[in-house]
């Protein structure tokens, strides 16, 4: 898995496959059990190889902020980048399973 984090080690993003700009590698063995289902941006902290819950976490009231941009939003550029990572690793299972047959 793949993490951003902020200035204060709170984890504002992740992905499983791909990849994300500045992101750390963290193994599945030291992430939470239902890290996925709850994830929120900044309510996880990456300490020492290990995402834990954060103990300062409050949510935020999204009723007074309705179209601020969150941490979590991406640029155009690095958007397309995604996509052409992902586009490459389809391709790479693609002739992988062709080789296959």
């Amino acid at each position: 898995m793949k993490i951003t984090v902020n200035d204060k080690n709170e984890v504002i993003g992740f992905v499983n496959t791909g990849g994300l700009r500045n992101s750390l590698d963290v193994d599945d063995n030291n992430v939470p059990i239902k890290f996925k289902e709850e994830f929120e941006p900044r309510k996880f902290v990456f300490t020492n190889g290990e995402i834990k819950y954060n103990n300062n976490f409050e949510k935020e009231d999204d009723s007074n902020t309705p179209s601020q941009q969150t941490a979590t939003d991406l640029s155009d550029e690095e958007l397309r980048g995604m996509v052409a990572s992902m586009q490459m690793q389809v391709t790479q299972v693609n002739i992988l399973a062709m080789e296959l047959k």
